[in-house]
């Protein structure tokens, strides 16, 4: 049974190609990028990476998210952040790796895949969009976002605990509701509801919705060669499973399909032990140097 183990990690700002990205790194050994989705931050990795021992452990925030700010000019979709995902690659001197993505982390990591597939020797996406398929609670989401205010009607949203954590809220996200709370609240929730500039990127994040780079990614996924593994709720309604395993198959490369029965879109928050688990036995398969 995987450990979770003391990890040493160090952040910085770095610059990529004019956009500030905060970057974390912990660890040692094959390198491993852990693509956080939204509305959350590298912080989303925090009880996977002291369990992957043995991997040098890399994080992002994407721009808008965390402490990386908002891109003053262009659009913030998946198509843009997987260039600044490639461009902080590059820039760290990442020469190979596996990609861990989850939500739009699992596309921007896919879209780099799919790119830049001599530096992938893995892929596991976890819980994430699926080409043609579309949710409805996603749209009023980005609905919301893009209404006057700069994320006000995120916060409105937000504010009230028995609408956040109803289906109309946040409350899909996992099938224990207590998960809502604690840890993921104050580093998520907390900031959404307190921080303007937090909840203006956020919010910038989801109104940017890419649909173009999602269906584009669905016409890529036969050039992403590297071998992929994909961890999914079942209990997922946002992306269901069984659309999941069906676009697992549209790869190129072999893939692997493993269900949690009792999650829904964040398997790696809800629960971090069996996902690293997997995550490890994925890498071990791999036989990385």
């Amino acid at each position: 049974m995987t450990k979770a183990s003391e990890t040493k990690s160090e952040g910085k700002i770095i610059n990529v190609d004019g956009v500030d990205i905060w970057y974390e790194r912990s660890g040692s050994g094959p390198d491993v990028v852990l693509v956080h989705g939204w509305p959350l931050t590298t912080k989303t990795w925090r009880n996977i990476v002291p369990r992957l021992d043995g991997y040098t452990c890399h994080r992002f925030d994407m721009p808008g998210a965390g402490g990386s700010p908002l891109r003053k000019k262009g659009k913030h979709g998946f198509t843009s952040q997987a260039q600044v995902l490639e461009g902080a690659i590059n820039k760290v001197g990442i020469e190979r790796c596996v990609l861990i993505g989850n939500d739009s982390g699992g596309v921007v990591s896919s879209l780099f895949a799919a790119r830049r597939p001599e530096k992938v020797d893995g892929l596991i996406v976890a819980g994430s969009d699926i080409p043609g398929h579309t949710s409805i609670l996603l749209e009023i989401f980005i609905a919301a976002a893009r209404m006057p205010g700069k994320g006000l009607s995120l916060k409105m949203v937000l504010m009230n605990r028995m609408i956040r954590n109803s289906p109309l809220g946040l409350g899909e996200l996992f099938v224990n509701k207590k998960n809502l709370e604690g840890e993921f609240f104050d580093h998520f929730v907390k900031p959404l509801l307190n921080d303007k500039q937090v909840r203006a990127g956020q919010a910038k994040i989801l109104s940017d919705f890419d649909r173009k780079g999602l269906k584009r990614l669905g016409e890529l996924q036969p050039k992403i060669t590297a071998p992929t593994l994909f961890v999914w709720g079942i209990q997922d309604s946002i992306f269901p499973a069984a659309k999941a395993k069906k676009m697992a198959k549209k790869f190129g490369g072999t893939t692997t399909f493993v269900g949690f029965p009792d999650a829904k879109l964040l398997p790696h928050e809800e629960d971090p032990e069996r996902f690293a688990v997997e995550c490890n036995r994925f890498l071990e398969s791999l036989a990385l140097t």
